[in-house]
């Protein structure tokens, strides 16, 4: 066991063909500087419903990071380049992730920033009721690097609600309660293939987000332009 781990969540379809197209890449990663893997490859609560898989996905992290000290996220419908760098030469204790909110003034303006901002006070008042002002940011809950310090980022909330988007919203929140420090990743470590422009690196990892088709045609389709025959 080492110090470090790299954990993906695959399950259902997800699992059949990240198998053929994203896992291998990502083991090989993890094998190559010395990062345990973890796969979780099944999920005690339903894999249909989605608060219950991210909230699961949550808990996981947090058991994690209280065995490791460091912890590298990466979604199973994420490309790894094939000459990816070693992702530690990143100081410790920030939050690294892929803010998804760099390109307005502020999360009042985009499509559900504000609305998720609001329903985490509702939902986690106990936490958050106290908190005048929101985030300028927003990260994505898969692809991230994190290390013990932030455990408590993770920590099980007094309500789980079936509401997409709110663990990222919880995490977020927490991150801006306790000042922790962080850092967009984007474009070179991390990317969205959506926020993926014309001029930008090829990044070093690409998370596969809100494209036409289906998840395992969105991989296929990128696979190439990430530098894979």
């Amino acid at each position: 066991m080492t110090s470090n781990v790299l954990v993906t969540l695959a399950v259902g379809e997800y699992l059949r063909w990240g198998n053929e197209l994203t896992l291998p890449k990502i083991r090989d990663y993890a094998e190559k500087y010395g990062w345990d893997f973890v796969l979780i490859d099944h999920l005690e609560r339903s894999a249909n419903n989605y608060s219950d898989y991210v909230w699961e996905a949550v808990a996981w992290i947090y058991e994690l990071l209280g065995k490791y000290d460091r912890l590298l996220s990466i979604p199973v419908d994420c490309i790894i380049k094939p000459d990816a760098r070693d992702i530690l030469s990143l100081s410790t204790g920030v939050f690294y992730g892929m803010d998804e909110l760099p390109y307005d003034t502020s999360p009042l303006d985009w499509h559900y920033g504000k609305t998720i901002w609001e329903y985490a006070k509702t939902e986690w008042a106990d936490e958050f009721s106290q908190i005048t002002d929101i985030p300028k940011y927003l990260y994505n809950t898969g692809p991230m690097l994190v290390d013990r310090s932030h455990k408590e980022l993770f920590r099980k909330p007094s309500a789980e609600p079936n509401y997409g988007m709110l663990e990222m919203a919880l995490v977020n929140m927490r991150l801006h309660k306790y000042g922790m420090a962080h850092k967009d990743l984007r474009p070179e470590w991390f990317n969205a293939s959506n926020m993926w422009f014309a001029g930008q690196p090829v990044p070093q990892m690409l998370h596969l987000m809100w494209q036409s088709g289906s998840k395992e045609e969105a991989v296929r389709m990128f696979l190439p332009m990430m530098g894979y025959e």
